[in-house]
């Protein structure tokens, strides 16, 4: 979490004095929505992008799954040929 904090992907909504992170229920939320879209195989990149949006259509989301899921069977094919 520091690292997605560092990075922009996931940034706190309060820090104590001493600098400790606190979170609230909707970046637990958003954290859960960027493991699952980690483990979907998107980059930390194109992860912050996809959810810059306040609430990000899941339809989309899914969408551009299957197109990524496509293009990886195509690589996997093309190497099997």
């Amino acid at each position: 979490m520091h690292y997605y904090h560092q990075i922009g992907l996931l940034i706190p909504s309060q820090m104590t004095a001493s600098g400790h992170r606190l979170y609230n229920e909707n970046d637990v939320k958003r954290l859960y929505q960027i493991i699952t879209l980690k483990n979907f195989g998107f980059s930390l990149e194109e992860i912050g992008k996809m959810t810059s949006s306040i609430d990000p259509d899941p339809l989309v989301l899914i969408n551009l799954q299957v197109e990524k899921a496509a293009e990886a069977l195509e690589l996997q094919q093309a190497l099997y040929n």
